[in-house]
């Protein structure tokens, strides 16, 4: 799994390489897919934390 992402100045020339176009990604919110073969994700590893576990409470 993914943290992140990053795309620069060479993302969408490294996909036209590929035969990849950008636009189709995109129209399908699919960036997962195109950073990925663009070598552009952010992988971390596991983390040890569960970030959707967040509670807040507010009292007043």
């Amino acid at each position: 799994m993914a943290a992140g992402g990053y795309a620069d100045g060479d993302t969408v020339a490294a996909l036209r390489e590929k035969g990849m176009e950008i636009h189709t990604y995109l129209d399908n919110n699919d960036a997962y897919n195109a950073l990925k073969a663009a070598d552009g994700l952010i992988i971390t590893g596991p983390t040890g934390t569960n970030v959707n576990d967040v509670a807040v409470v507010l009292i007043s």
